[in-house]
This record gives C-alpha cells, sequence and structure tokens, in this order.
C-alpha cells in the first residue's frame, strides 16, 4: 500500500530524555516536522532552544495526536501503554523504543489492532542494523549449524551510561518504572531469539551486587534451551567497569565470535581464524538509530516494507522476560509462551 504525501511528514516525539533527544536530531536530518510532548513543561524553552527552535511543542498530547502522521515513543517504559493505545486509537504509525511495555499482558490485543489497521510499527531494537549482526543473521541460515551452545552478553556501570546525569534519577535505575538489567538490557533477549530462533525454556537468576544504590537488579544470568536443542546462557548487568557487548556461539564447525567494541565478528575452525564482518571506519553508534528510523520512515509510506523489529518481536521479547522473572521467583525453568 503506498501513500501519496502532499506535505512533509509531521512526527511526535513523546519524551525528551537523552534517547528522546536522539531521535529529535536524527528526525531533523531526515528532514521531517518534529514534535515534542514531554512532562518537564519547565524545560520547554531550553529545549526549543536546543533545537535552534526547528521544533514545536505539544502541550496538550490528545489534541496534538490526531494532526500527526506517526508517533515515537520515548519515555519511561512504564508510560509506554497509553502512549501506543492512544497512537493506535488515533491510527498512527508507532516507532516505540524498547522495551515495548513493562510485561506482555494483554499486548495480543493491540497486535490485532495494529495489523487490521496497516499500522507501520517499529521497535528500537537497532541492534538488527549492525553490519556484523546482518552478516551473522545471514550466515547462521546458510552454514555453520547446527549450534550447539551459545554466550550472549552486555554490561556497563550504571553510572556511566550517562555523562552529566544523575543515574539515580534516571528511570533505569527503578525496577517500577521499567529499569534494571533484564528490561534495560532487553536488545540481548531479542539478538538471540532473532539470530538463534525460538526459545523454549529458561531458567534465571536477578541479582543486585554492586554498590550502585539502585532499585533495581544489576546483573542477571539466563540458561537458555532453544527448540532446536542448542543450550546457552545471556548474561546482563549494570555493574562492568567498561562497556563489554559480544556473541560466542559454537557449532560443529566454528567457534563465530562478535565483539561490539572491536566492530568485528569473525570465525575461527581448524583452518584458523578469519574475519568475515568489521564496521567501516567512523562507524558510530547513532549510525545504528539513524538507520532503524529511516526505515520506519520508509515503512509509513509503503507497509509492505518488511519491518526491522516488529511489535510481534517486541511481544516475544517480553514473553521471554516474564518468563525469566517468573524463573527467578519460583527457582526452576520456565517454558516460554
Amino acid at each position: 500500500m503506498m501513500t501519496e504525501r502532499t506535505h512533509k511528514k509531521r512526527i511526535l516525539v513523546c519524551g525528551a530524555g537523552s534517547i528522546g533527544m536522539r531521535h529529535i536530531t536524527n528526525l531533523l536530518s531526515e528532514h521531517v516536522d518534529v514534535f515534542v510532548h514531554r512532562q518537564r513543561k519547565d524545560k520547554n524553552q531550553e529545549l526549543l532552544k536546543s533545537f535552534d527552535y526547528k521544533i514545536e511543542l505539544a502541550d496538550d498530547f490528545e489534541t496534538c495526536i490526531p494532526k500527526m502522521d506517526g508517533v515515537v515513543i520515548a519515555t519511561e517504559t512504564n508510560k509506554h501503554r497509553p502512549i501506543i493505545e492512544s497512537a493506535v486509537k488515533n491510527n498512527k504509525h508507532l516507532y516505540i523504543e524498547k522495551p515495548i511495555d513493562v510485561n506482555a499482558n494483554n499486548l495480543n490485543k493491540l497486535k490485532e489492532e495494529i495489523k487490521k489497521k496497516g499500522l507501520a510499527v517499529e521497535v528500537g531494537c537497532q541492534l538488527r542494523q549492525h553490519p556484523c549482526l546482518i552478516k551473522l543473521k545471514e550466515i547462521l541460515s546458510k552454514n555453520f549449524s547446527p549450534v550447539y551452545t551459545f554466550r550472549v552478553y552486555a554490561g556497563q556501570r550504571l553510572e556511566d551510561w550517562r555523562p552529566g546525569t544523575d543515574y539515580n534519577d534516571s528511570y533505569s535505575a527503578s525496577k517500577s518504572r521499567g529499569g534494571g538489567a533484564l528490561l534495560d538490557l532487553i536488545h540481548e533477549i531479542d539478538l538471540t531469539h532473532w539470530l538463534l530462533g525460538d526459545i523454549d525454556e529458561v531458567f534465571g537468576d536477578l541479582s543486585k551486587v554492586s554498590d550502585q544504590k539502585i532499585d533495581a537488579e544489576d546483573l542477571v544470568n539466563i540458561i537458555l534451551r532453544l527448540r532446536s536443542g542448542a543450550v546457552g546462557s545471556i548474561q546482563l548487568d549494570l555493574l562492568s567497569p567498561v562497556l563489554r557487548r559480544g556473541i560466542e556461539i559454537i557449532s560443529k564447525e566454528a567457534i563465530i565470535c562478535w565483539d561490539y567494541n572491536l566492530g568485528q565478528l569473525e570465525v575461527t575452525t581448524k583452518s584458523g581464524k578469519e574475519v568475515l564482518e568489521s564496521v567501516e571506519q567512523g562507524f558510530e553508534r547513532n549510525d545504528l538509530f539513524l538507520d532503524t528510523m529511516s526505515h520506519f520512515l520508509k515503512r509509513m509510506d509503503n507497509i509492505n516494507i518488511t519491518p526491522s523489529c516488529s511489535f510481534e518481536d517486541g511481544i516475544k521479547s517480553l514473553e521471554i522476560v516474564d518468563a525469566i522473572e517468573s524463573s527467578y521467583k519460583e527457582k526452576k525453568a520456565i517454558k516460554v509462551n
């Protein structure tokens, strides 16, 4: 379905924290009209000034949303649901920062409404746009099977995430607001499902072990059994002294490793080690956000373009998270819904 536009796209960004500011900047580079709705009205003038008055403020969300073409949700996770519901009710395309909610309860009803109305929805799992992971996805579908085991990991001390801000004030430090290592680092859960297939069973442990004063887990260890029979682990933390992020996959023929910091995907076999993919010189983390947002804007014009990360994918990640939470509480392995 192609849609003819006689005006620049009007995009409403909900939230103006660090991720909201990133999306505003990227949308302006895509030459769309950007409107911003935020709770901190006392900082509105500061916000306008920081973007040289190239954005417009939307103080009244319900009045503004019918005039929009799309909505970007970059608020705290526990505030996503009512915005999603209002956007779907008003037939607006949606870009939702991960995770789409704090749990998967009743999201399938929204999924059916989205499908019925033909809305483009993208979930902000930007790592799916990483060139090394695109290459990894490609080779896993063609070579190096079967996969026997895997290790996925990510972590960095929370107080180092957003320099210049008090980490205690961020939603990431609060479980009730959708923070904690499990939800905030859901990228790795999404990547495991995307790259390696359906997850059948999980056993999870959530811990608070660092000296950081946060009201959420800062260390998560998960053992996963895939439908394919492979068994592996995911470790997520908010406490590593330096950023670490990577994937190790062991198959019959090879060991495949991706290191985010090195920007490199390599394979080791009995014949030796080979680099399969590297990021180009000048690659920046924001390139992933730009690529994902650009893809969303294209899908607004052509709903038949395959989503990078769909609403269904977002639900699946939350179903896995819910199973991990249940496993921790019940102290046993739990089947994924």
